[in-house]
């Protein structure tokens, strides 16, 4: 995968307590979002087959 799918930046999401700058430092990084890794990638097919030998 090349290019992941994004999903809005939740901060609940992780075991720690963001201070109020920690938290705008984090949103001007990801203004986009995060990685959605549960989500297939932007293009991202399955392979055309195995490798049988290498």
């Amino acid at each position: 995968m090349l290019k992941c799918r994004l999903r809005p930046l939740d901060l609940g999401d992780y075991p720690v307590r963001f201070t109020a700058a920690q938290q705008a430092q984090l949103r001007a990084a990801f203004p986009g979002g995060v990685c959605d890794y549960s989500r297939p990638g932007v293009g991202q097919r399955p392979p055309r087959g195995t490798w049988l030998e290498y």
